[in-house]
């Protein structure tokens, strides 16, 4: 997938959820970014990032990666989620292009339910945190993964084909492992879902040379 006309600035400081204050082209800009996790690792004063001019909202620029050790995260969940979609007939766990979005079970929103030979609901999770050899997720408590990982055994428990799907977004990673020391309950959580027929798979993107190209259809997953 390209990502054209993307522009170099500096990470200064992250104002809120959704906004960082960047430096561009030595003028003080803010940009938008989408992804919710804390980001500690990679949103901090003097990092390099990449940016995208925004034509309309509040915030002028968009910020979608940010330097990682010789590469860049890629943490705008929105590219992440497009790359998934134009490459899901090459992933062998799926290997269909026919899919619905953000479909409704329970109270929650499950990101697809993809609709070839058997149906299987698919939930993505940003994994943007590197250690080691590993992508992992999350980099913080999280009540919404949990619910996402109830859902999941539900839909499992009632006969369906379920999958929690980790996008490991970060360069030069063998695996992807949850984070326990972030989330103890989710890990136990995914664990239980785990045995309960959840499926847990995983894919590697990179951002390089002006595309997201997708490594790994199918990266190891560690419990």
């Amino acid at each position: 997938m390209k990502i054209e006309n993307c522009i170099g600035c500096k990470i200064l400081r992250r104002l809120n959820r959704f906004v960082v204050e960047v430096e561009v082209s030595g003028k003080v800009e803010k940009a938008y970014i989408n992804n919710t996790g804390r980001l500690n690792e990679l949103i901090f004063k003097g990092n390099a990032g990449l940016c995208l001019k925004k034509y309309h909202g509040k915030t002028p620029y968009r910020l979608f990666a940010i330097k990682c050790e010789d590469g860049y995260a890629l943490i705008d969940t929105r590219f992440q989620m497009q790359v998934f979609e134009e490459n899901a007939w090459k992933i062998p766990w799926i290997g269909c292009k026919y899919y619905k979005k953000e479909v409704k079970v329970g109270n929650s929103r499950i990101d697809y339910l993809f609709r070839c030979g058997e149906d299987t609901f698919v939930e993505l999770k940003s994994a943007a945190l590197k250690s080691g050899r590993y992508a992992m997720y999350p980099d913080c408590p999280t009540l919404r993964g949990r619910k996402h990982v109830e859902e999941m055994m539900r839909l499992s428990e009632m006969g369906w084909r379920a999958v929690i799907a980790f996008i490991a977004a970060v360069p030069n990673v063998e695996a992807f492992k949850p984070n326990r020391e972030a989330d103890p309950k989710l890990y136990r959580m995914l664990e239980d879902a785990e045995k309960r027929g959840v499926e847990l798979k995983a894919v590697h993107v990179e951002y390089e040379c002006g595309n997201v190209v997708m490594k790994n259809y199918d990266l190891k997953v560690e419990l």
